[in-house]
């Protein structure tokens, strides 16, 4: 069996290979602004997933979560949206495929933060064995739980550098205030 190319990306090849059976399966072709529309609303709740979160209305985030569970794409597009803001910066081609990433400093034995945390790992390995099977778990009992894992995740992640960012303007202005006097 060979390797996959170096940037083998298994969500993007899981939506091509999604497409590819849906227009083979599909009697009507779908409309591609129709799709481009679709994919931009499904960001847009993705994000509003984790601001929902960060905000503390959790009502909200489980909404959007219900919206991106509502067919593939917009599950996909969360996936995509979800996964970026963890793993931003994260130098994929350099793991070992022993490597794991969790989502919470106290993994649990939840289905879902399970399934989140091998789903992120899949991606972060570019595994795309591992990924697809969580995937095509997204449209089971827990695929809300998941997402809403992993914008948990996200949320914390962003929090975290917005702090790091207000530490780093006090400072600088606790410079710029030394070096006046």
């Amino acid at each position: 069996m060979s390797e996959p190319p170096g940037d083998f990306d298994p969500i993007a090849e899981f939506a091509r290979a999604y497409r590819a059976e849906l227009a083979v399966g599909s009697t009507r072709a779908r409309d591609p602004e129709s799709l481009g529309q679709q994919i931009s609303e499904a960001q847009t709740w993705a994000w509003a997933s984790v601001g929902a979160i960060n905000r503390g209305d959790r009502a909200r985030a489980a909404e959007a979560v219900r919206r991106l569970l509502r067919d593939d794409e917009s599950t996909m597009v969360a996936v995509e949206v979800l996964t970026g803001i963890l793993l931003s910066g994260v130098p994929r081609e350099a793991l070992s495929s022993t490597a794991r990433f969790p989502v919470s400093p106290d993994e649990d034995q939840r289905p879902a933060v399970r399934s989140a945390a091998d789903l992120l790992t899949g991606v972060a390995r570019s595994d795309g064995q591992l990924v697809t099977s969580v995937l095509r778990d997204l449209s089971g009992g827990h695929g809300a739980d998941v997402l809403l894992v992993l914008a948990r995740a996200a949320a914390a992640r962003i929090e975290w550098f917005a702090g790091l960012d207000g530490d780093t303007v006090d400072a600088y202005y606790q410079v710029i205030r030394g070096l006046a006097d």
